[in-house]
C-alpha cells in the first residue's frame, strides 16, 4: 500500500518512505527477507514497464544520499537505516 501511495502523488519525483514502512514491522528475519524481495520485484516491474526510471537516490536517516540502479539492488541494500528512496516517474 505504501508503494501505491508513493506513486499516486502528481509530481514526477516520488518518495518511497521505508522508515515509515519498517517502523511498525515486527516479523521474523525470514519474513523480512521475503518482504524485501517483494519490494525489489515491484520496483523492477515498475522499471520494466517504464513507469519509473531505473536510477534512484537512497537517502539514509543520517541524510547521506547515494545513487543506485534498481536492477542492481539486493535485499541487503534495503535496510532500516534508509529513510526513503527517491523515485522518478517516466513520461
Amino acid at each position: 500500500m505504501l508503494l501505491l501511495k508513493s506513486l499516486a502523488v502528481s509530481e514526477r519525483g516520488k518518495k518511497l518512505d521505508l522508515e515509515e514502512f519498517f517502523s511498525p514491522l515486527n516479523v521474523r528475519n525470514s519474513q523480512l527477507i521475503q518482504i524485501k524481495k517483494n519490494i525489489l520485484q515491484l520496483l523492477n516491474e515498475l522499471v520494466g514497464n517504464r513507469i519509473i526510471q531505473n536510477e534512484v537516490i537512497i537517502v539514509s536517516k543520517s541524510g547521506k544520499e547515494r545513487h543506485r540502479l534498481i536492477k542492481n539492488f539486493t535485499t541487503s541494500d534495503i535496510t532500516r537505516r534508509i529513510k526513503y528512496i527517491k523515485l522518478t516517474e517516466m513520461f
